[in-house]
């Protein structure tokens, strides 16, 4: 039965890894949340001891055991709610009910019960607190525990020939509710900004509680302890959303000027030709917008040049193809300018919690300082920052915006002084 059990319990984490193997879309945002949950139930052996039997039952000395009973594979499920915070911590309510079908009894003397029947019905509410590593990541798994009340119940108990009858079990239904608590964990996976799936594992044990089961005895009691594995899938949302737009200026109204009528004289001669006007000069330290190389020459200090195109694999610091070929232009445009030094910015989006998009935005600027340090640009003149979510510079709300937001920039934050000339040697 034990081997059985943890067949049942290997294939639900399997089935759950493959999935989450998937690409994800969004991580879940923090803040309150709903969720359901449902799966199967194993319920340890309990031994039933007997306490205050009196006639018409012969004398029982308290605490002797009368059977021991085995229990079918049930199912669980339940509802839960609660807070997620950004530090990874998960205050929640739960509520679960599980339910098992008796599945064997053996009697005080080693014989098998023929007549067996009923079950045991556990309605616990907890008070649970998880935690979650990899905070940020779409596949993070979490550990954690609670404590709360389980009403634990016996419905419709069929046993033969217990010890101390002499005319069949009798047996009637009876619960009590006793102190319980449970421990646990599991994987879980975004599936959408505001839906989260997760595997499951939670063991279950409570005090001992005490059942009046014996119709022709009612001063006497069972008591045994409940304990089970339960293994589940769960389904939660995220009542949380994502960061507000970003307010963009009020457009002033444009102010028509009445413009004076004035006489237009006639031209004592025509110009020959009338010069044409000079094209608008390509804003300072900025890329071109036909997307050709890469130049910092006109590029002064405080200056920032956005290198679109340094793209990133999902989630992760690693360079793409594309990126490395732009960055090789970047070494060139570096190696022209040996006058400036420049800061590598990190930007990303505000999907993921403020404190991850941190750390994402710095170790991709390390990444592109460490790639411009293996093409041969000196180390000293290179810094690295991340900046996360916090400058935008288009709506986050948008998927064309969030790209925009992803972002790698260098920043011009120093210059070397001109070399003064030499003086001229003087006459002899």
């Amino acid at each position: 039965m034990e081997m059985t059990r943890c067949k049942s319990l290997s294939a639900w984490a399997l089935s759950f890894v493959f999935l989450g193997a998937a690409p994800g879309l969004a991580t879940a945002h923090d803040g309150f949340y709903l969720g359901i949950e449902g799966g199967a139930n194993f319920v340890f052996d309990q031994t039933l001891r007997i306490y205050s039997a009196n006639r018409p039952l012969r004398p029982i000395p308290d605490g002797t055991p009368v059977s021991t009973v085995g229990f079918d594979t049930g199912f669980a499920a339940g509802f839960f709610g609660g807070y997620a915070f950004e530090n990874g911590f998960n205050l929640e309510l739960e509520i679960a009910h599980r339910d098992n079908v008796l599945g064997d009894v053996t009697l005080a003397n080693g014989e098998p019960s023929q007549r067996v029947g009923g079950h045991e019905f556990a309605v616990a509410a907890f008070g649970n607190v998880w935690y979650e590593f990899l905070k940020g990541y779409r596949l993070r798994p979490y550990l954690g525990g609670g404590a709360g009340y389980a009403r634990v119940a016996i419905r419709d108990p069929e046993v033969d020939n217990l010890p101390g009858f002499q005319d069949g079990s009798n047996l009637r239904s009876d619960f009590d509710a006793v102190f319980a608590f449970q421990a646990g964990g599991g994987l879980r996976y975004d599936l959408t900004p505001k839906l989260t799936a997760s595997v499951d594992y939670r063991f279950v044990r409570s005090n001992v509680g005490s059942f009046d089961l014996l119709a022709n005895n009612p001063d006497s009691e069972v008591q045994t302890r409940y304990k089970s594995h339960t293994a589940l899938l769960s389904l939660r949302y995220h009542f949380g959303g994502g960061k507000p737009p970003i307010a963009s200026s009020p457009v002033e109204p444009v102010q028509v000027v009445p413009v004076e009528e004035t006489p237009v004289e006639a031209p004592a001669e025509a110009p020959a030709e009338v010069a044409a006007e000079p094209a608008p000069p390509k804003p300072r330290c900025q890329p071109s917008a036909d997307g050709g190389k890469i130049d910092l020459a006109d590029c002064e200090v405080g200056d920032v040049f956005v290198l679109r195109g340094v793209n990133f694999e999902t989630n992760k610091a690693t360079l793409t193809v594309n990126a490395k070929t732009l960055l090789d232009d970047v070494v060139v445009a570096l190696k022209a300018r040996p006058d400036i030094k420049v800061a590598v910015q990190g930007h990303t989006d505000s999907r993921g919690s403020d404190a991850y998009n941190l750390r994402l935005s710095q170790r991709r600027a390390t990444t592109v300082r460490s790639y411009l340090i293996g093409k041969g640009i000196d180390a000293a003149r290179m810094t690295s920052v991340g900046l996360g979510e916090t400058m935008p510079v288009a709506d986050n709300e948008t998927d064309e915006g969030r790209e925009l937001n992803r972002r790698v920039e260098l920043k011009v934050v120093d210059r070397a002084a001109p070399a003064a000339a030499a003086e001229p040697a003087p006459a002899p």
